[in-house]
Formats: structure tokens, C-alpha cells, sequence
């Protein structure tokens, strides 16, 4: 009597545990998987978008990005700053050993020739400030216009960052709550096994099944044991991967919030979208560098305007021949002026310059038609395996179902003794098989998302 009571149970165990594993996963979860109540607050705890934000902020490449729009301003204020004047000053001083020698006419007497006289004094000190002010400048001119498109530059650098960063933690996240969903289902599979066992022990003891029903429901057992294990293994990488891309210190705890109901509405997306190729940063990216080949182009064609700019020098000249009275007299003198440079002949270095910035413009029209292809193949690729995995998570639902209905028919036919021992192994086997069967096309289905979102540059980066 003891040994079928002993049964009973866990056939009822058996059969009520199904349905509390779908409760799991249909219920709000945490890393730990512990429910606590609304108002709690945990330290590390984090949502997607929490994860995303603080991404945003911590991550490595993306701070290296950020640096990188700094440094690109620098830049160009480096270029800049040739439009404001220019103010040096130096000095110099000198000490003949001999004296430098001049020739001077005789002027009273031309026929006697010239006459050579030693002339300047033996020390000499020069203070100079000097002052110049660029008008125009075609090079000036150019980095003036192209400031703009270089800033653009460095930001769009920074945006397809963010957009790689915000797809890769959300596909991390994602997979790293997929996996401990993976375990629960594992941890379930074994107690049922474990349950499984103990009847088919139990029913061995009664002389009604031989032994290899139970040896089988071992082999089942420990084989399930084996993969939770890799299973758990592996959530420790996943954990330190999500750490990496999140730039989380590694010293802190990190713990994951998710409600399954609102992650499973997270899977829809339109599928009727009109790609448009602008909405692409990479689109835009090359549209700012054929707006610098343009002006490059007419940096050359305009290259044959003057450099004009406008100086002023102011110099203290001390002169003596003793050094200890050098400074008891000065003799200042400045002078203003403009300055014009024209180009007349260059070996035609202008017109091959204008040709070759020509060309390159013409190339990029290419990368733009490549690119729109490469887009459009991108997006319809995403698409068709978001559509792909999307049919494969709406069959294994119902596989779920199915499963779970034929377990329970073949666990009750066992315990009748209809259907053997390796029915109820497979029924068990189909039922976990589906189970993570669901969870992986989740996460397949959820990651096709992403990557559509991508593709048609959707992907919204400011969490």
C-alpha cells in the first residue's frame, strides 16, 4: 500500500509540474530569479534600457568615440586659428669681431674710385615685435566651409558606435535571460526525471517493470544533469561578456530585470516599413564625405586666387661699440604694409589637382549606388529571417502545448502499463526539446528584430 500511495505522488507531482514551469516563465524574473516586491531597490539591478544607459555612459570604445569628437574639434580650431592675427616678437644680438666694410663713391672726386670704410658698431641688440593678419586665404576659406562637415563627421562616427553598442547589449541581455529561462526549464526536466526515476524504481520493486526502465530514466536523468551544467557554465560567460560591452566594473554585482509578458510583446515589428536609405547612418556618413570631395574640388578650382594679409613690424635697435653701453641709446623704426601672393605657373599642378578631386567625386557616386544596394539587401536579408524565426516561435509555441498534453497522456499510460517505459524517455525528451526549442527561437526572434532595426536604421539609440 505504502509503495502505491509512494506512486501516486509522484505522479501527481509529476503532473503539476508542467504547469508551473510555464508559470516561470510567463512571471517577472530576476538574475536570481527571486521575486521581491515593487518598491524594493537593488543595488546592480538592471533593466534593458538601464543596461543600455549605462552602456552609453561607461563603455570603452564608445568614452574613445566621444574623445575622438574632441579631438576632431581641436582640429579644427587648429585650422581655424589662422584667421586671427599673428603676434611674434624676437631678439637678436650680435658682436662683430670685425667689422663689416662698405664702399662709398667719392663725391667730390668720382675719378678716384670708390672708398672702403668699416661701418655699424661692434654690438648690437634688435627687439622686433611683428604682427600679421590674413585677409584671405583660399586654404582659410576652405577650412572655414569644411569646419561643418567635419564636426558631422566625428558625430556620425560617434552615432554608428552608439547604434552597434545599443544592438550588441540588448542581443547580450537578451541571450543571457534566455539561457537562465533555459535552466529553469532544465531544473524542471530533472525533478521530473527525478520523479520518473523513483516510479520507475518504485514499479521495479513491485515486480511489475524489469530494471531497464529504470537504468533508461537514470541515463535520461544524468544526460539532462549534464547539459544543465554546460547551461550554467555558460551564463558565466555571458555575464562577463554583458559586463564587457556594458563597461560594468567587474568588482561590482550585476543582476537582470525583465517582465517575460512585455518581452515577448517586444518580438513585433512592422514588416510593411518602406526602406529608405537615408535613415542609415552609414548613408549619411558618405553623404558628408562626398560634400568634402566637393569642396576639395573647389579648394583646387579657386586655387588660383591671391593670398593677401596684412603685417606690421615694430623694431628697437641698440647700437655701440662698447657692450657695458649698449642699452643708453635706441633707434626704433616700424613699418605696416600688405602682402599679395599670386600664383602665375605652377606646371598645370592646379588643373591635375581639379581632374583628380573630379574623379573621386565620380567614384563616390559608385560607393553610393553600392551602398543602396548593400542596404537593400541588408534589410530584405534581416527581414526574411526575422519573418523565418518569427514562424518558427509561433510553431514551437504550439509545440509546447502539444508536448505538454502528450507527456501527461504517456505518463498515465505508463502508470497503467499501456506504453513502455521508452515512451514516456521520448515524451519527456519532446517536452524539454520544445520547451528550449521556444526559448532559443525567442531569442533568434528578438536578436532577427534587432538586426531589421538596424538594417532600416530604426534602432533608437537615446534610451
Amino acid at each position: 500500500m505504502y509503495r502505491i500511495l509512494n506512486n501516486v505522488f509522484y505522479l501527481l507531482l509529476l503532473l503539476l509540474l508542467p504547469g508551473h514551469l510555464l508559470a516561470c516563465i510567463k512571471t517577472d524574473s530576476l538574475p536570481e530569479f527571486q521575486k521581491k516586491n515593487k518598491g524594493d531597490s537593488i543595488a546592480g539591478e538592471f533593466s534593458l534600457n538601464q543596461c543600455i544607459r549605462f552602456a552609453l555612459q561607461n563603455e570603452p570604445i564608445l568614452r574613445q568615440a566621444f574623445i575622438d569628437q574632441e579631438i576632431a574639434e581641436k582640429d579644427i580650431q587648429i585650422r581655424l586659428a589662422d584667421w586671427f592675427p599673428q603676434l611674434n616678437i624676437g631678439n637678436t644680438l650680435e658682436h662683430f669681431l670685425k667689422k663689416p666694410v662698405s664702399a662709398f663713391p667719392n663725391i667730390a672726386n668720382p675719378a678716384a674710385g670708390v672708398s672702403y670704410i668699416s661701418t655699424g658698431r661692434y654690438y648690437n641688440n634688435s627687439l622686433g615685435l611683428s604682427a600679421t593678419q590674413n585677409i584671405f586665404s583660399n586654404s582659410l576659406r576652405f577650412a572655414s566651409i569644411t569646419a561643418r562637415y567635419y564636426r558631422q563627421q566625428a558625430n556620425q562616427n560617434t552615432e554608428l558606435v552608439k547604434i552597434k553598442l545599443v544592438a550588441n547589449v540588448s542581443k547580450a541581455f537578451y541571450d543571457l535571460l534566455l539561457s537562465r529561462q533555459q535552466l529553469l526549464v532544465l531544473d524542471e526536466d530533472i525533478l521530473r526525471l527525478k520523479g520518473s526515476t523513483k516510479i520507475a524504481q518504485s514499479l521495479y520493486q513491485l515486480g511489475t517493470n524489469d530494471p531497464i526502465d529504470y537504468d533508461q530514466s537514470l541515463i535520461a536523468l544524468n544526460n539532462s544533469i549534464s547539459q544543465r551544467f554546460t547551461t550554467s557554465e555558460s551564463i558565466n560567460y555571458k555575464f562577463s561578456f554583458l559586463r564587457q560591452l556594458m563597461g560594468y566594473p567587474v568588482a561590482k554585482p550585476l543582476e537582470l530585470k525583465f517582465d517575460s509578458l512585455l518581452l515577448t510583446k517586444e518580438t513585433t515589428i512592422d514588416t510593411f516599413l518602406t526602406l529608405e536609405s537615408g535613415r542609415r547612418i552609414e548613408y549619411s556618413q558618405l553623404q558628408t564625405t562626398i560634400a568634402l570631395l566637393r569642396e576639395n574640388y573647389s579648394f583646387y578650382k579657386y586655387n588660383f586666387l591671391p593670398t593677401v594679409s596684412a603685417f606690421g613690424n615694430f623694431n628697437l635697435v641698440n647700437q655701440n661699440d662698447h657692450f657695458n653701453e649698449l642699452f643708453n641709446r635706441n633707434f626704433p623704426n616700424s613699418v605696416i604694409g600688405l602682402t599679395l601672393s599670386l600664383p602665375i605657373f605652377q606646371g598645370n599642378k592646379r588643373i591635375y589637382n581639379m581632374r583628380r578631386a573630379a574623379l573621386t567625386i565620380k567614384r563616390s557616386t559608385q560607393d553610393e549606388i553600392q551602398l543602396n544596394n548593400i542596404i537593400q539587401t541588408e534589410y530584405v536579408q534581416a527581414l526574411g529571417t526575422y519573418k523565418s524565426y518569427l514562424n518558427q516561435y509561433q510553431l514551437n509555441t504550439k509545440n509546447v502545448s502539444i508536448a505538454l498534453h502528450v507527456y501527461k497522456v504517456v505518463l498515465l499510460q505508463y502508470q497503467q502499463g499501456i506504453k513502455p517505459y521508452l515512451n514516456l524517455i521520448q515524451a519527456e525528451t519532446d517536452l524539454r526539446t520544445s520547451q528550449l526549442n521556444l526559448l532559443n527561437s525567442l531569442f533568434e526572434l528578438l536578436s532577427s528584430k534587432l538586426d531589421v532595426q538596424v538594417a532600416s536604421g530604426t534602432l533608437e539609440t537615446k534610451i
